[in-house]
């Protein structure tokens, strides 16, 4: 071969491999101080949950065991990712339990103790402790030989991502969770101070004070409509009850002898009034079946509602005012399914009442056993109570058809 044909050939090698080094250092990201860079770290968010129902996961996949179910506009945060799902913190009514026999004086005293969803060694794991571990908690209220904790920092669930949508950053998620423990405890304080003024004869009632924190409810907190709601209930309820008292009042007063005596007449008559005893009826009721575990859970509540109502009618006792949450009640239909109570604080029933297999109530009683119409369609009478800001409103059964 012709020395110049070589020389052709060898210069076009030269270009080619040249060309290419040079696509390849084109296609090689740049390097900073001798290092490749890394990718972005993950920045929290304040997550809004966009439907009803949405399901609270172990596990990054649809067969993940379901942990519980958020409502619309409930709020999370987010703090990574997994194929379809976002990794969120555990929301801060849950429960975490650990067993006791490994913690001596708040201090793990063994490697790789499991935290569990619920006082038994079936359940799912969510994370574990170590030797030495620092841990804060009470004895379980349904198995003393677990330890009901806060959860770990390492604890985290899942939620699908078409569920969820970006509303802020972890300051604004922070920042809200304050303003809904700050608006929980003035609706506590509102209703105390409320309960605190039904309890007084009506010439010595001060609304203000309830008043103004019903009110402060509803003008400060929009972003809240579910404490909303209840305040306007509560501010409802206490205006009933003063307007009841002052008519009770002022008839009073009108079946006083017309005389001069009249002042004198009236003073003791409110003497006899102080010392007559005030009727108290036994709780529970004298014709509730025999209780259940769970139904005797629900009696400090229900005893908690009738006190306050008895204070407004001293002469009905407890088979009235049963009677009258009947009346006043809703009449429900549906099949009833056992509600899992130790995965929650405050859990809103015991039961839930399904209607084409999807949830649509929170039942309980103190008057009706359950258990039996669990699987089974019913149609109920029930009589409405607080359900704790959960996705179903909650009822207390008074009787089943």
């Amino acid at each position: 071969m012709p020395k110049f044909l070589l020389s052709f050939i060898f210069t076009l090698t030269l270009f080619g491999y040249g060309s290419a080094v040079s696509a390849t250092q084109e296609q090689t990201p740049a390097k900073e101080n001798g290092a490749i860079p890394t990718a972005p770290s993950f920045e929290n968010f304040a997550g809004k949950i966009t439907k009803n129902r949405v399901r609270l996961r172990c596990r990054p996949a649809l067969d993940g065991h379901i942990v519980q179910e958020f409502a619309k506009n409930d709020l999370v945060l987010v703090t990574g990712q997994e194929g379809d799902f976002w990794i969120v913190t555990p929301p801060a009514n849950m429960k975490f339990f650990v067993c006791r026999s490994y913690v001596i004086d708040n201090t793990v005293e063994a490697n790789r103790i499991n935290i569990r969803l619920k006082p038994d060694t079936e359940s799912p794991i969510i994370g574990q402790l170590m030797h030495g571990d620092h841990v804060e908690g009470e004895v379980s209220a349904t198995d003393d030989k677990w330890l009901e904790i806060s959860p770990p920092n390492t604890a985290h669930f899942f939620v699908a991502k078409e569920f969820v949508e970006n509303v802020g950053d972890q300051e604004y998620f922070s920042k809200t969770q304050s303003r809904k423990q700050e608006v929980e405890l003035l609706l506590q304080s509102a209703y105390f101070a409320a309960q605190e003024e039904c309890k007084k004869p009506y010439n010595e009632m001060s609304l203000d004070d309830a008043t103004g924190k019903f009110e402060a409810i509803c003008q400060n907190y929009t972003d809240f409509p579910e404490h909303i709601r209840q305040a306007k209930e509560g501010l409802a309820l206490l205006q009933d009850s003063y307007v009841q008292k002052k008519l009770s009042f002022l008839e009073a007063k009108l079946d006083l002898p017309k005389n001069a005596n009249c002042a004198e007449t009236h003073a003791k008559k409110e003497e006899s009034v102080k010392k007559q005893p005030v009727a108290k009826a036994s709780f529970p009721p004298e014709k509730t079946p025999l209780l259940t575990k769970k139904m005797s859970a629900w009696l400090s509540m229900e005893e908690e509602l009738f006190s306050a109502w008895h204070q407004l009618n001293a002469d009905k006792d407890m088979a009235q005012f049963y009677l009258e949450q009947e009346i006043n009640g809703k009449t429900l239909s549906g099949v009833v399914e056992s509600y899992d109570t130790t995965l929650v604080k405050d859990p809103p029933g015991d039961f839930l009442l399904k209607v084409d297999a999807a949830p649509t109530a929170f039942l309980y009683s103190t008057r009706v056993d359950l258990t039996p119409y669990i699987g089974k369609k019913v149609t109920i009478k029930a009589a409405q109570r607080a359900n704790h800001n959960f996705a179903y409103p909650a009822f207390f059964v008074t009787s089943v058809n």
